[in-house]
């Protein structure tokens, strides 16, 4: 289940088919909710100075409200009972500023429901425990990034 706030209308199906694509792929479909954000530009930056103390607006941001860690197959100890909202766990949210998206989109020379699908994977991903701060730990989510993506026709 996917809580949406702020996002038009246009991306709400891109984005919940990446969200099951993300499920399908690790396997972990029907456990858990995500809300999904879009931020203006100064929203955005104003969030990323104030969590990450960086004074600059961004893409996406992920805020994980589970500790997974990458560990599939998911076990009941990182289920907490204050993330369960009676039907759900809530897997925590991502923030994405359709502003750069749409910058993004243009630089790449792709569709925006392309990018847009490229950074709900992405934030997605993080919410699961994956991180890019390593080459090797960027190269492994990048690829699992494109098999998540390429299944559902969002390719460069």
């Amino acid at each position: 289940m996917i809580n949406f706030s702020g996002v038009s209308f246009r991306f709400k199906n891109v984005i919940k088919k990446v969200f099951h694509g993300v499920e399908k792929y690790f396997g972990i479909s029907g456990i858990f909710s995500v809300e999904v954000v879009f931020y203006d530009e100064e929203s955005m930056r104003q969030l990323n100075n104030r969590t990450r103390g960086i004074d600059k607006k961004t893409d996406v941001l992920s805020f994980p409200a589970l500790e997974i860690e990458r560990r599939f197959p998911i076990t009941p100890d990182v289920l907490k009972p204050e993330n369960f909202d009676g039907k759900k766990y809530s897997l925590g949210s991502v923030v994405i500023c359709p502003e750069v998206m749409s910058l993004q989109a243009k630089e790449y020379g792709h569709s925006e429901e392309r990018e847009v699908a490229f950074l709900a994977s992405h934030g997605f991903l993080h919410l699961l425990g994956y991180d890019h701060i390593e080459a090797d730990d960027e190269k492994e989510m990048r690829e699992h990034q494109e098999n998540i993506l390429k299944p559902l026709g969002f390719v460069r």
